[in-house]
């Protein structure tokens, strides 16, 4: 079998281009091989936001599905003979339930406050500026 890297590919946003029929396939990132998946339909098992792994395939910076079509034969002892192989990370744990570190928190805060106090102190000024491009303050106000 070929090298994960000369698998075909498709961009994760792309999924829907997957075939339809039996392979294997791996969430690839930057050079890394986060995941090794089988499915005996590529399509169907990333369609919509079905994959259980998708929350955190779509949290990696370009994020790809490298994928082979394979025999249904043949497709499980390949998948374990590349996970040996490669070792994924995700692969053999649990999906996490995402929790907000304290840094994204924090960054969270301090833009709405930063918001507010901006507002308090120049916010009449940017109603201003907008009406001076047509848009109408009392539209704003209603959102």
């Amino acid at each position: 079998m070929k090298p994960i890297f000369f698998w075909s590919r498709v961009p994760l946003n792309q999924r829907d281009k997957l075939p339809k029929g039996p392979g294997l396939y791996a969430v690839v990132s930057l050079g890394k091989v986060f995941y090794v998946g089988l499915s005996e339909g590529l399509r169907d098992r990333w369609r919509g936001k079905h994959h259980h792994r998708l929350p955190q395939a779509q949290d990696l910076l370009f994020p790809y599905l490298h994928y082979i079509e394979l025999p249904e034969s043949k497709i499980r002892a390949a998948e374990k003979r590349l996970i040996d192989r490669v070792k994924p990370p995700w692969n053999n744990t649990k999906v996490p339930k995402y929790r907000w570190s304290f840094g994204e928190l924090l960054s969270v805060a301090v833009i709405m406050f930063l918001v507010v106090v901006l507002w308090e102190r120049w916010g009449d000024l940017l109603l201003e500026l907008l009406g001076s491009f047509g848009i109408d303050e009392n539209r704003l106000q209603r959102g």
